[in-house]
């Protein structure tokens, strides 16, 4: 059993990678560091100064992710900044945003970052998804109230995230087992 670091305070995002890593025999623990991020609109930038910073304090082996959302519509907006939108926005304050677009589209790049004292090592994965006309579900993220995840049969990212038992199986969670796959074997 190898034991590895989650730089995180979500937990949402710990039990998905958790249960992806567990098949690998990886014990994921959860350790939540504040660093202040930069503000770049290149995700990977920012993904790789968070992961930097947390090393630096940790001294450990550990992992960080990152996303940044596109929405179609709204030419790419909100990128890095939908945590920050996030706190910001209610469920109904995204739909009256997103009421108007004939482009719903929407496209999840997410960041897994390893660091160690030897190497840095990207994972990177796109997911795309569609803006819902109506909210859908609870989540303490507004966001996951209005869009749906392709593989998600229509449900909202709040919905699919409760109803799945295996959050590890969800399609936006392959990223962890691409990394954890890697890992078992380095």
């Amino acid at each position: 059993m190898k034991n590895l670091i989650f730089s995180t305070g979500n937990s949402q995002k710990f039990t998905t990678a958790k249960q992806a890593c567990d098949k690998y025999l990886i014990a994921l623990t959860q350790q939540d560091v504040a660093v202040d991020e930069i503000q770049d609109e290149d995700p990977q930038r920012v993904a790789i100064d968070k992961a930097k910073k947390a090393f630096q304090i940790i001294k450990q082996p550990l992992v960080i992710t990152d996303d940044s959302w596109s929405f179609a519509g709204l030419k790419g907006f909100p990128g890095v900044y939908m945590h920050s939108i996030n706190n910001w926005f209610t469920p109904d304050d995204f739909i009256r945003l997103v009421r108007p677009l004939k482009n719903r589209d929407t496209t999840l790049t997410a960041y897994l970052i390893y660091i160690d004292q030897n190497q840095l090592k990207i994972f990177t994965q796109q997911t795309k998804g569609t803006l819902l006309k109506e909210i859908k579900g609870q989540s303490t993220h507004s966001s996951h109230t209005i869009i749906t995840m392709d593989g998600d049969n229509g449900l909202s990212i709040a919905e699919a995230y409760d109803q799945a038992s295996d959050k590890s199986t969800r399609v936006s969670a392959r990223i962890w087992h691409d990394f954890a796959e890697w890992y078992s074997e380095i």
